[in-house]
């Protein structure tokens, strides 16, 4: 967990040094995501056993370094195709594109089938979920707006 925490220190450090407001901004951005995703990983391979039984210990550790060296390959790969090309270039366009589409892939694939599962279990209101949907769909919009 410790290795997590260092990681997005060094993650927000590395990329808050940038001055401009946009960088700093989106810089925050992704040590506080890259604070959860750590979280989630971390609290998962703990619940599968990975912490507790010594002998699968190594996993634990080589999944989060994993996990830690893939996030500063991105980093390193995502900046230096910023610095070469411009934010308009096919590349720029290319990897948001492939970036928007794993998020969709997940959520439709992983994340929904989940939460309908939940849904029927507990005999959640329909009505009442939309809603609720709505709403964090209009509060990430202000503030994608606000930003």
């Amino acid at each position: 967990m410790c290795v997590i925490l260092l990681l997005d220190l060094l993650l927000s450090l590395g990329l808050a040094l940038i001055l401009t407001l946009i960088i700093v901004t989106n810089s925050s951005a992704i040590g506080i995501h890259k604070g959860f995703t750590a979280y989630a990983l971390a609290s998962s391979l703990i619940a599968s056993g990975y912490w507790s039984d010594k002998s699968k210990r190594k996993y634990f550790y080589a999944s989060t370094g994993l996990f830690i060296g893939l996030t500063l390959i991105g980093i390193a790969i995502g900046w230096g195709i910023s610095t070469a090309t411009s934010e308009d270039s096919l590349v720029s366009a290319i990897l948001i594109a492939c970036t928007a589409g794993s998020f969709l892939y997940v959520s439709a694939i992983e994340i929904i089938p989940e939460e309908m599962d939940i849904i029927k279990q507990q005999k959640l209101k329909t009505p009442l979920i939309i809603l609720c949907f709505l709403m964090g769909y209009c509060l990430m919009t202000i503030l994608a707006i606000w930003v």
